[in-house]
C-alpha cells in the first residue's frame, strides 16, 4: 500500500511543482480582490484535483493492466487511489489553514467562519472524490477517456449541492458555530467509505482493458 502511494506521489512530483506555483498565483489573486475568507476553501479544492491525476497517467501507462500480474491486491490498488485523495484534500486544507492564519490575527477571516468553510470544502472534495473514483473503477476505459470532463462535472455538482444544501435548506450563518457543517461532513465522509469499499468489491473482478 505504501509503495503505491509513492509511486503516485513520485508520478506527481513535476506536477507539484507547477501546480504549486499556480495555487500560490491564485492565492495571491484572492487576497487582492479582498476575499481571503476563501482562501481555505480554494486551497482544499485545488489540491484534491491534483491527486486524480494520477488516475489518468495510469492509465495512459497502462499501469494497471501491469499491477495486475504482479502480487500487489487489487483492493490495495482501489485503497490507495482513496487515500491519497483524502491526504490531498487534507494537506490543501492545512496549507489554507496556514496561510490564513495572518488575516485571522489582522481581522480580515473570522476563525469559525474558516472552520466551517473548511469543513464544506472537504465535503465538496469527498462528495466529487467519491464520484469520480466509483466512476473510474465502474466504467474504467470510457469514463477515463473522458476523466477531465467528468473532474469538472464532479466537482461542479458537488460545489452546488453542498454550497445549495447548506445556504437554502439550513441557512445559518457560516460566522457562528453550528453543527451542521460538521454532519455534512461525517454524513459524507461515511458516504466516501462506502464508494471505496465498493469500488474495490467492484475492482476485484473487473476486466482490465
Amino acid at each position: 500500500m505504501i509503495g503505491l502511494l509513492l509511486k503516485d506521489i513520485y508520478n506527481l512530483k513535476n506536477n507539484i511543482k507547477n501546480f504549486v506555483i499556480i495555487a500560490i498565483v491564485f492565492i495571491v489573486l484572492i487576497i487582492f480582490q479582498h476575499s481571503e475568507n476563501i482562501i481555505i476553501l480554494a486551497s482544499t479544492l485545488l489540491f484534491s484535483v491534483l491527486s486524480t491525476s494520477t488516475i489518468i497517467m495510469d492509465y495512459n501507462a497502462k499501469w494497471n493492466k501491469f499491477a495486475v500480474t504482479t502480487p500487489i491486491s487489487r483492493k490495495d490498488i482501489v485503497y490507495s487511489k482513496y487515500i491519497l485523495f483524502c491526504l490531498f484534500t487534507l494537506s490543501g486544507t492545512v496549507i489554507g489553514l496556514i496561510v490564513s492564519i495572518p488575516f485571522i490575527f489582522m481581522n480580515k477571516i473570522n476563525p469559525i467562519s474558516m472552520i466551517n468553510l473548511g469543513l464544506l470544502a472537504m465535503s465538496v472534495d469527498l462528495l466529487a472524490g467519491g464520484i469520480l473514483l466509483y466512476s473510474s473503477f465502474l466504467f474504467s476505459k470510457t469514463i477515463l477517456e473522458k476523466m477531465q470532463l467528468l473532474i469538472i462535472a464532479s466537482y461542479g455538482l458537488s460545489l452546488t449541492v453542498i454550497m445549495t444544501t447548506y445556504s437554502k435548506i439550513i441557512n445559518k450563518p457560516l460566522n457562528s458555530f453550528n453543527l451542521y457543517c460538521a454532519l455534512i461532513f461525517a454524513a459524507l465522509l461515511v458516504l466516501f467509505v462506502v464508494s471505496a469499499n465498493v469500488s474495490a468489491k467492484i475492482y476485484a473482478s473487473a476486466e482490465i482493458n
